[in-house]
Parts: C-alpha cells; structure tokens; sequence
C-alpha cells in the first residue's frame, strides 16, 4: 500500500512517497448452522465447525434456559456433542480463530419435551404368571405403544395403553419395548426403552398318596393306623432337584423338606397336608397345594361317631 503526496506544480512541484506492507489474513468462517433449530429433549446432538485452513482454533458454548453458561465437557474440538436437559430456548455459538482474526456465530436451540420411557431394568419372571408394566408419568397428550417379541424381533403382542399384563409362557428370552411420543409435525419428539425379560418355569405343585387303598366309599385313603407316604412333584417333565420342597405340617414328618416323605407317626385320624415348591433359580416361582389323608377302617369310624356325638 502507496502513500503519494504532491505540493506545487511543474519544475517547482514536491512530492514524496511512503509505502508499507498490508498483509491480508484469512477470516475463518464460523458458521455451523444456517438457521436456528428445534431439538428433542435428552437426546444427543452434533454440531459440526465448518471446513477451515490448518491452525484454525474453536470455542464452542451454550447458554442455557436460565441465560447461564452450560457446562461442555471439551469446548475446544471441532465438533460439539451435547445433551439438552432441559425445555426451552438454548444458545449455542461457535468463535473461531485463526492468527489475529475470529469470528463469531449462534442460533438459537429449542428443546422440545421428551416424554420418559424407562419403565423396568432387564428382570426375570416366572412362567404363566401376569406381569405388569407401567410407563412412567408424562405430559398430559403424550401416546404410548408396547411391543412384546421373542429374540428375532418379530412382535408377537402390542396395546397402546399407557399400562402393560402379559403372562409369558415360553421359557426363553421376550424383548418388551415402550414408545412414547408426544406433539405434532415440527414439534414432535419420541422416546424408546427396551428390556430382556428372562422366562422361569413356574412349578405345579401336586401331591401323590403312594400307599392310597382303593375304597369305594372314601377317596385318598389308607387304612386305620398306617403311616401316609407322600409324593410331591413340581409338575410334569420337572427335574426336582431344581425345586425346593417344603411339607407342612412340618413336625408330622420325617422329612418335611424331601420330595417324597411319610409321617412319623401311624395315623388314626384324616389330616391335611401342604407343599408348597419353590424353584431353585428364581425363588420368586412358587406354587403350593393341599391334600387329605383320609382314613379307612371301622375303628376310625368308630371314634369319629363317639367325638361327633
């Protein structure tokens, strides 16, 4: 750049001039969104720097609802991931900074509601027993959908209620899925939360007299002053060393805790006997069941006239 200056004119004229050097730096451009945005609550986001020369520092913040500063856990890369908490209007600007020159650009960031879809941790159950989901509290408008599906993701059930009872009855592993959404067109935003529901066998208790005499008259019998001997069993096609057997009454028996056990002593009269089996892996999976022990012989019916009487 050339400074010329001039005084008089013709032979008698003066001038001098002076130069300097002007060396033109590049502005890096900071422009990282044409226009402000609507985002969903609680879901990430990336913004990304424009293209730059080598060199070319960034200093990425947001100002929250309150006009605060948000916390951004490296504010110096060339791209922002951040999560918006909380609903309402952010700012987001970029400074960018090459040599001596920066420049500066924001948009404004509207959060929008994101309902909550976090309804359970992964669990287990037992087979055949109703289970019941709830999604959690949202905004008054805000639409659900469930969706049960085994492993291969094909669904097998779906309801659009905001409340979930199936009873799974395979044993094996059901994928439950919550959808909620809430709004319309540019202001509408959703949510998803699956679990692995893990599938117990539920047992079915039932209990066998092993030494039952058939009489016309009286069912389940065994004859006058005979010990009773018990079977339980968890149900068909039941290993029992995966159950835990528990007898009641526990002090009539010689083992209350075996699958199969007698009484200790002979019996005289009827007795009610339960057992309740529970399973090993998941002691949630439990199922208990009664019986009479009846008693055959005239010398019970005998002292069962003279009590009644």
């Amino acid at each position: 750049l050339s400074l010329t200056a001039s005084f008089g004119e013709g032979e008698n004229s003066c001038s001098d001039t002076y130069s300097i050097m002007v060396y033109v730096n590049e502005t890096p451009d900071a422009v990282f969104s044409d226009t402000d945005t609507s985002i969903c609550a609680d879901h990430e986001t990336i913004f990304y720097a424009p293209q730059n020369s080598e060199g070319t520092t960034y200093q990425w913040s947001v100002i929250g609802i309150d006009g605060e500063p948000l916390i951004i856990e490296d504010p110096n890369l060339d791209s922002l991931s951040f999560v918006f908490n909380d609903v309402g209007i952010h700012t987001v600007i970029l400074t960018a900074t090459l040599g001596n020159c920066s420049s500066t650009h924001s948009i404004d960031v509207d959060v929008l509601y994101t309902p909550d879809v976090f309804f359970s941790d992964d669990l287990g159950v037992c087979s055949n027993t109703p289970i019941d989901f709830y999604a959690p509290e949202n905004l008054e408008g805000t639409s659900y959908n469930w969706t049960i599906s085994l492993e291969d993701e094909v669904p097998i059930y779906t309801s659009d209620n905001d409340t979930l009872t199936y009873s799974f009855t395979n044993l094996v592993n059901y994928i439950v899925t919550l959808d909620a959404s809430y709004g319309q067109d540019d202001t509408f935003c959703e949510n998803e939360h699956s679990i692995t529901v893990t599938v117990f066998r539920s047992p079915e208790a039932s209990i066998e007299l092993l030494n039952i005499v058939e009489n016309d008259s009286i069912a389940n019998g065994i004859p006058y002053g005979n010990v009773a001997i018990l079977s339980g069993s968890a149900g068909a096609d039941t290993d029992t060393t995966d159950y835990v057997f528990q007898w009641e009454p526990a002090d009539l028996l010689v083992n209350p805790n075996a699958a199969i056990t007698q009484t200790k002593y002979p019996l005289i009269v009827p007795h009610i006997f339960t057992l309740t089996v529970t399973s090993k892996i998941n002691g949630e999976c439990q199922d208990s069941t009664q019986d009479t022990v009846r008693i055959i012989g005239n010398e019970y019916l005998i002292n069962d006239t003279i009590c009644d009487d």
